[in-house]
């Protein structure tokens, strides 16, 4: 909770009565010359509304949280959406986090609907990994091969970067669409709401493990308990408050959104597969393309003709067997599946058709009524004191979910390449490491 500037009056009358004593001049000296040079450790920090102020020294980001030491010594947690925008700058540039506001002219970024430029391993100052370059026609294998090598460095912003510039052009065009259609009210309504659910999964875990509504088979609930925590943090990078951010998407850097996203989701994920039993068989998967990541690549690229190739893995002792070749095709100038770069224009139209369909008023309306109806039932799960009282409102509040309906921005990514993160095109999921591993 931030405090309001009114508590460092306690240091300044302090202040006040040390000068009343002369007795102690040098004293007084010494300690003024002291809060003179650690001054630059104690800023000023402000909420989102102006109100609250606090004098208060950096400590350190943990997740989606400011961690301050005030003068007093104690130390708060603010969460960043509590932030004033300049005391949010402040943090991410303390923290060594990249900055949200890419056209600041002290952090300037490449366009990203403009073809990259930066060589492999240079930093883009705007981005949280390096800008890969492509060379337009390059032979295929050498593309696969830089792709390869990125992601298994965790830059699964190579695949934005493979993207030829008109591609993301538009990709980026739908976004911006799709978040001026979207009242910045609603996209406030969906952040607080996920948010709410975050903090009922992280709370109440013993009751939602032993739920007779959820029914989870006792020897699930066993194997799940160890690595619960980490699964809730997969599920709030899953489910990002990044993706409704709606002036951020209108910014139209998805690069930059999609950046973050995948690299909290990878470190995430691999959190939650490495905390599982070691005869685990997704673990053992795991830790097996990680083997073969360091014995270098295990595919097999064949160029068909000056505009195909196909892509092949190898078959791995023991592990399951590889998926079938994917078929590339050399696209304004970049190698991508045959599959997506046919189904291209046509994806992108429906998509278009759909954001143009959109009606904000009605968007507003209905999550209104929905978020409504489901406040009170979210609030009295976060507060169950018991399993009963917990099953309860679980029950009533499972009535009011239409049946099919899953949890927002679980079907996302760009057209055609399958969830935001997912490796190569085609090639994998986060953290499998791209073509080569095994799955």
């Amino acid at each position: 909770m931030i405090h309001h500037a009114s508590d460092v009056t306690g240091k300044r009358s302090c202040s006040s009565r040390t000068s009343r004593f002369g007795l102690f001049a040098l004293a007084s000296l010494a300690i003024l010359s002291g809060s003179a040079i650690a001054q630059e450790k104690y800023l000023q920090w402000a909420d989102n509304t102006g109100r609250f102020k606090v004098d208060a020294q950096f400590v350190r980001i943990e997740g989606e949280q400011l961690v301050l030491k005030k003068l007093d010594g104690k130390e708060i947690k603010i969460p960043f959406e509590r932030l004033s925008p300049e005391s949010l700058e402040l943090a991410r540039s303390k923290g060594g986090l990249s900055s949200p506001k890419p056209s600041s002219p002290k952090n300037p970024s490449t366009p990203s609907n403009s073809a990259p430029t930066a060589s492999p391993g240079t930093s883009d100052p705007g981005a949280g990994h390096p800008v890969t370059k492509f060379q337009d026609n390059m032979d295929p294998k050498e593309f696969i091969d830089l792709i390869y090598g990125q992601t298994t460095k965790d830059n699964y912003s190579v695949m934005w970067d493979a993207m030829p510039a008109s591609k993301q052009k538009q990709l980026e065009e739908l976004m911006v669409a799709f978040a001026n259609k979207v009242d910045s009210r609603s996209f406030d309504m969906i952040r607080k709401t996920r948010t709410s659910i975050i903090d009922i999964l992280r709370k109440q875990q013993k009751f939602i493990l032993n739920s007779s509504v959820l029914q989870i088979p006792s020897d699930m609930v066993s194997q799940v308990e160890p690595s619960y925590p980490g699964l809730i943090d997969f599920a709030d990078n899953l489910v990002s408050k990044d993706l409704f951010d709606g002036k951020r998407m209108q910014k139209g850097d998805m690069r930059g959104l999609l950046d973050g996203y995948t690299t909290k989701l990878s470190k995430s994920a691999e959190k939650v597969i490495l905390g599982l039993p070691k005869d685990n068989p997704i673990r053992s998967q795991y830790e097996q393309a990680k083997s073969l990541t360091q014995a270098g690549p295990n595919y097999r690229v064949d160029k068909t003709s000056s505009t195909t190739a196909t892509l092949s893995m190898d078959q791995t002792p023991g592990a399951p067997p590889p998926p079938p070749p994917i078929n590339l095709v050399l696209s304004e100038g970049r190698w991508l599946p045959e599959d997506l770069v046919n189904n291209w224009d046509a994806t992108m139209a429906q998509a278009k058709a759909g954001i143009d369909s959109m009606k904000p008023e009605q968007i507003q309306q209905g999550l209104a009524t929905v978020l409504l109806i489901a406040n009170a039932p979210l609030n009295n799960l976060k507060n169950a004191k018991s399993q009963a009282e917990f099953d309860k409102v679980l029950e009533e509040l499972s009535a009011l979910v239409p049946p099919g309906m899953g949890a927002p921005g679980l079907g996302g990514g760009p057209p055609g390449l399958g969830a935001p993160g997912a490796g190569a095109p085609g090639f994998g999921a986060p953290g499998a490491g791209g073509p080569g591993q095994a799955r």
